[in-house]
């Protein structure tokens, strides 16, 4: 049976858009592992969040931004070294930088094959670490920034770290 022209007509403009589609989502990726500018530390605090809902970070203070900072009890120098290691097994996070008081991850969004940001700056003053986590495209990222949070926080609580 010979299918209606008209279908092979839709059904290979529909081939060449869903074609089109998955080359510019891969130029959109490629685009995307270019780690953001708005990343570091200035006076001694981490970098306020964009305007886009795609941030968490505990020196924010604008609502859906912010998060209580996270107390730790051990010495700054070991709690450096255990977030390192707890980073890279947890997380499989790719380390940009880090000092004694400042870390920079990077994380592969599996589906989305993107990358977030993890920023960590040890206080030592107020023995209080300041966590941002920060997609690197796209408004939302499903509330990955928060978990990601969210589960430090309680790595480092239930440790004692």
């Amino acid at each position: 049976m010979m299918l209606p022209k008209f279908f092979i007509v839709f059904l290979i403009k529909g081939l060449i858009v869903l074609m089109l589609s998955l080359i510019l989502y891969r130029v959109w990726v490629i685009v995307a592992d270019f780690p953001p500018v708005s990343i570091g530390v200035v006076d001694g605090s981490l970098k306020p969040c964009p305007r886009t809902p795609n941030c968490v970070s505990t020196t924010e203070t604008r609502i859906g931004f912010k998060a209580p900072p996270i107390p730790f009890k051990s010495h700054p120098d070991s709690l450096n070294r255990r977030l390192l290691g707890w980073i890279d097994a947890r997380f499989n996070g790719e380390l940009e930088t880090a000092d004694s008081t400042y870390i920079h991850a990077a994380f592969r969004v599996p589906i989305l094959g993107t990358y977030d940001d993890l920023e960590l700056l040890i206080d030592r003053k107020n023995n209080v670490l300041h966590v941002r986590s920060l997609s690197r495209n796209g408004p939302f990222n499903f509330g990955m920034n928060r978990l990601r949070i969210r589960r430090i926080r309680m790595a480092v609580i239930r440790n004692g770290w």
